[in-house]
């Protein structure tokens, strides 16, 4: 695979996109380490995959790391893939958490019932 793309001189126009998608997506990741149901490390990998193409500090932090460098070439892997086969697969992604969340909701709740109908 590749090395991580070094980034390039942007716009201040594209550099302003890319930070109000950065922190959308921070934000989203932080909700999704509270929450259940919102996979919050996948929304923070995006926001520091973004972040590599605007920064050079962060591009060499991220090249240095190994751990991150996995997750980059299993991302560029998703490349071989359509874009709309990509957007379902991450539509059916975000289903499975989103009924995972549920699920245990659910369960938390009748766990509380069985405890609160139990005898003392």
């Amino acid at each position: 695979m590749p090395p991580i793309k070094s980034p390039q001189p942007a716009h201040w126009l594209t550099k302003s996109c890319y930070l109000l998608l950065i922190t959308g997506f921070v934000i989203l990741g932080f909700i999704g380490l509270v929450l259940p149901i919102i996979p919050g490390l996948v929304f923070l990998f995006l926001a520091v995959l973004l972040l590599t193409r605007i920064s050079t500090r962060v591009h060499a932090f991220a090249g240095s790391n190994s751990g991150f460098r996995h997750l980059h070439r299993r991302w560029q892997a998703m490349n071989l893939f359509q874009v709309t086969d990509r957007v379902k697969l991450g539509l059916w992604y975000c289903a499975g958490a989103t009924i995972r969340g549920i699920e245990s909701g659910l369960n938390f709740v009748q766990n509380w019932l069985r405890s609160r109908s139990s005898p003392r």
